[in-house]
């Protein structure tokens, strides 16, 4: 019995939903801008480390029952507005205090990294790495602040990532 792992990106916007095409070629689909959000939103899953990405619109929506993490802005191909990304975390009536606690620890990170402070952002991931909530998303913001230290962005770094990769 081995676990199914499967990548998931969720968005919350308006679609065309029901048969589309002719009559000789019928399909059942779904298109539109919230469509393709949720569509880029599963392939990013894949520049993180994590499996299940939802936007700041479905967050919005979700975070009073469910407890996500907050990752960066991004620019995804074919789309130019900065959008929110937000990892899946659980229930926030069945997460442990720990995993609480160390998402606020991340979101301290995550402020002092969009602050340009990178040593500091540093600091906090890594302690979170050495301690019992270590995740590969972690190890991925350790890695940029190490790189970042060493050559730091541009003045005009806004930190938002523009993701080239569909």
């Amino acid at each position: 019995d081995k676990p199914l792992y499967t990548r998931i990106g969720l968005n919350t916007g308006d679609m065309f939903v029901g048969n589309m095409g002719t009559f000789k070629r019928l399909e059942y689909t779904m298109i539109g801008h919230s469509v393709n959000l949720a569509s880029r939103l599963e392939g990013v899953n894949k520049q993180y480390k994590t499996y299940q990405l939802v936007s700041e619109f479905t967050n919005s929506r979700i975070n009073d029952k469910i407890l996500t993490r907050s990752l960066d802005s991004v620019r995804v191909v074919n789309i130019n507005t900065p959008i929110r990304l937000f990892e899946l975390i659980g229930l926030l009536s069945e997460v442990s205090p720990e995993i609480k606690e160390a998402v606020a620890d991340f979101h301290r990170g995550l402020e002092y990294f969009e602050k340009r402070d990178f040593s500091q952002a540093l600091s906090i991931f890594e302690n979170l790495i050495t301690g019992s909530a270590f995740d590969n998303t972690t190890d991925v913001y350790t890695e940029r602040c190490r790189k970042f230290i060493q050559t730091p962005p541009p003045a005009n770094w806004d930190g938002v990532y523009n993701l080239t990769l569909k």
